[in-house]
């Protein structure tokens, strides 16, 4: 068996005092297909003495249908640029761009479906221009990532089209003021649509007032995307991001809102915060978030004996003015979808912890993993059939309800990296068991599930 190499694994093996090198890699990312112990989204181990098996779970298909490795990035085939191997072909010359869903997807599309767009730009409804796209050695976000990323240089901004795993990010990166309204027009034709971002009006168009871009913080972003799973089984998908509520109100009420903002497509993003935003009166708060991960663990075997789990999250950010000292613990979460999360996901946290020790402020790693290991509510919690779902919430002011201190213009934020950030940063599950040998055998019967 091959060695261990997945550091979330190393840990965990090393916090239990487990000699990595009786731990042996038996089975890699693989079509659902193949059968229980199969998961383009899991890989598994075993120990070569113990009845002890784990399971590395991530959020990004790592195989196409054919059961072959994704390889995200583009190639150059002249004249223009088509993706590698991936769960969409992907075709860019010029500014035209072609997608082809390889598979039938959760929502609705279908196999060979395809969507064409050119995008266009305009500045106080003057078009700008740009030259053919230029293929950026490093991607700008990942740096474990090498050619995967076009670029379209507009003077006033750039234009890139980035490819992970299963996913296509486009994105309109503004270093400074345009000085006017920025409206851009993607001319859309074919079976679907691109995601637009919160700027949209319409499926086809954003529209980013002369305000906004004085009122923001730089680099400012616009993005569209598309996102392709492995297969049209929804039950079996994965998102992840944040839910937020946007509104000045007391902080008992803002907990309990329904929600009004989301990102799934963010690359880091917000874990949990909140603020004061200055014009609200004593007492009351402008906004606050939490964070949702869903995990494919369908891959275990249907008897696995579940004896631990840890939850881990690459930090990023971490700001804390008002001095709150938040610390972060894990709770269920539930999405209406298991594709993309909305606004109203932002109530359908649970308030059972799924951790006892908490990831305090002090303590957040900005540069590694940080870990939670789940306790037995979270056991129980992890599914064999489907998806299993968590949450982040500030469990020392979000539950039970305790109000943060007050301050005017005051914020605290912890933020990190969602699964868009792609391989060496994404959120992982990595869950320990066995399976009960057969009736008077003594060898193993996960060695028959893993091989």
């Amino acid at each position: 068996m091959l060695p261990v190499t997945d550091p979330t694994l190393l840990k965990v093996l090393l916090k239990t005092k487990l000699d990595p090198a009786n731990v042996g890699f038996t089975q890699d990312y693989a079509v659902r297909e193949l059968g229980k112990g199969h998961a383009p989204y899991a890989k598994f181990y075993r120990h070569k003495q113990l009845n002890l098996a784990w399971a590395v779970f991530s959020g990004l298909p790592m195989v196409d249908t054919n059961n072959d490795k994704i390889v995200p990035g583009w190639l150059f085939k002249g004249p223009g640029y088509v993706a590698k191997r991936n769960l969409f072909s992907a075709q860019a010359l010029g500014r035209d761009v072609r997608l082809t869903c390889l598979s039938d997807q959760p929502d609705k599309r279908k196999k060979n479906d395809e969507l064409a767009f050119s995008p266009r730009l305009f500045l106080n409804g003057i078009e700008k221009t740009s030259a053919g796209p230029l293929l950026l050695n490093v991607d700008p976000i990942n740096p474990n990532y090498l050619q995967n990323t076009l670029e379209w240089d507009y003077g006033l901004c750039k234009r890139r089209l980035r490819i992970i795993e299963g996913r296509l990010r486009g994105s309109w990166i503004f270093p400074f003021d345009p000085g006017g309204d920025i409206r851009i027009n993607y001319n859309q034709s074919g079976d679907f649509r691109l995601k637009l971002g919160p700027h949209a009006v319409g499926p086809d168009e954003e529209l980013i007032p002369a305000k906004a871009f004085k009122e923001a913080k730089y680099p400012f972003e616009i993005s569209d995307s598309s996102t392709f799973n492995p297969d049209a089984h929804e039950e079996t998908a994965s998102v992840d991001g944040d839910v937020g509520h946007a509104e000045i109100l007391t902080w008992a009420n803002l907990i309990a809102e329904e929600g009004t903002t989301f990102s799934d497509t963010s690359a880091q993003h917000t874990f949990v915060d909140w603020a004061i935003g200055g014009v609200e009166p004593s007492g009351s708060w402008a906004y606050m978030h939490r964070s949702i991960f869903l995990f494919d663990t369908s891959a275990l075997p249907p008897n696995a004996i579940i004896s631990a789990a840890t939850f881990s999250v690459y930090g990023a950010y971490k700001v804390d003015p008002l001095g709150d000292f938040p610390g972060l613990k894990v709770y269920s979460s539930a999405p209406v979808s298991n594709t993309e999360l909305a606004g109203g996901d932002f109530n359908s946290f649970g308030s059972t912890q799924f951790c006892d020790q908490p990831v305090t402020f002090p303590n957040f790693d900005v540069s590694d993993y940080n870990d939670f290991t789940l306790n037995a509510a979270g056991l129980a919690a992890i599914s064999l059939t489907g998806v299993t779902k968590l949450g982040l919430r500030g469990w020392n002011y979000d539950t039970p309800p305790n109000a943060p201190s007050w301050a005017n213009s005051k914020y605290t934020d912890l933020e990190g990296f969602y699964s868009d950030k792609g391989a060496g940063f994404k959120p992982k599950l990595v869950v320990t068991f066995s399976v009960p040998p057969p009736q008077g055998s003594i060898v193993p019967a996960m060695l028959k599930v893993l091989g």
